[in-house]
Order: structure tokens, then sequence, then C-alpha cells
């Protein structure tokens, strides 16, 4: 096994895995775990028995967990043995912490909707040379524009679970 890669997709979690080399590859068992310790086999992809090619794999799962996703591969030969691979993470978020703003671009004033309350939330405006224009320590549902002239503008808006900077458009 020469690498093992995993990518976020809009179709779930892809791995990607190269062999240098194969002898007596029956083939790769795709294990997930949500903790790092705890696997379940999701998946199984045929190895390509004796090869001295560089061989190319991939597997996507498609109903990845809420979090951290924990993959490795577990290679069995014909003969029974077997080897892991290193473990590669990655993480999926629900909708739950989205925040959208409308309208974008902005008249007067800019709607915040938030799908989820919010706890211990900043919100900063700045402008596009980083100059921040204005604060909030709480999460607001309108943001207040007529006074700012027509250009771009950055909204961070960060909790200790997420963070998001939406560029905005002035009229």
């Amino acid at each position: 096994l020469v690498s093992l890669t995993g990518e976020k997709t809009e179709r779930g979690s892809e791995l990607k895995w190269a062999t240098a080399s194969e002898l007596n590859n029956e083939g790769f068992e795709i294990e997930r775990s949500n903790n790092g310790s705890d696997w379940t086999k999701i998946g199984y992809v045929r190895g390509n028995g004796t090869s001295s090619e560089l061989m190319h794999y991939t597997y996507t799962d498609a109903t990845p967990s809420e979090g951290m996703n924990y993959y490795r591969l577990k290679q069995n030969d014909f003969d029974g043995q077997f080897e892991y691979s290193k473990t590669v993470s990655i993480e999926f978020k629900t909708e739950k912490d989205k925040i959208t703003f409308s309208p974008n671009p902005v008249n007067d004033v800019l709607y915040v909707n938030a799908s989820q309350e919010l706890e211990d939330v900043v919100m900063q405006l700045m402008d596009a040379n980083g100059k921040v224009l204005w604060t909030s320590k709480n999460l607001v549902s309108e943001i207040p524009f007529e006074a700012y002239s027509p250009g771009l503008y950055f909204l961070n808006v960060v909790s200790p679970s997420s963070s998001t900077v939406q560029k905005i458009i002035k009229k």
C-alpha cells in the first residue's frame, strides 16, 4: 500500500488508495469507526491477486456518520494473512449549524436565519480591507446596512461549534 486518502464529497466519504505491487491479494475490507477504536466493516473491494504494477482503488461511503469518521483498510491475502492500513479521518456536520443570510446583495437590512439556537456567538462585519465596522456578541436576526456604501463586505460568525465567513454585497 503506497497511499490512502479520504475526502468529503457530495456523495459521502470518498476513499482512494494505491498499491505498488500485490502478492496473493484477495481484497480490502473497508472499516469505519466513530471513535478510532471500535471498527465496523462497511464495504469490500476485490484485489488483483498478484501484480507488480501500480494499482488504484476507490470506495465511497455514501452514509457517513455525523461528526468524525475514521477509516482504515484491512488488506486480506488468499492464505488468511491480513494487514491494516493507516487511518484517515473525515468530518461530516449536518445542517444543524447552518446560518443563512438574505437578501444578498443587500439594500438596507440583512436578515440572519440560524437553523438552531446558537450560544456564545460573536458576529463581525468587515469591509473589503478587513476593517471591523460592526460587532455583536449575540446572534442577531437583522443587521442594518443603510449606512454602508455599495461594495463588498464580509460577515464573520463564530460560535464554539462552527465558524462561517459570508461575502455580502451592498447594492
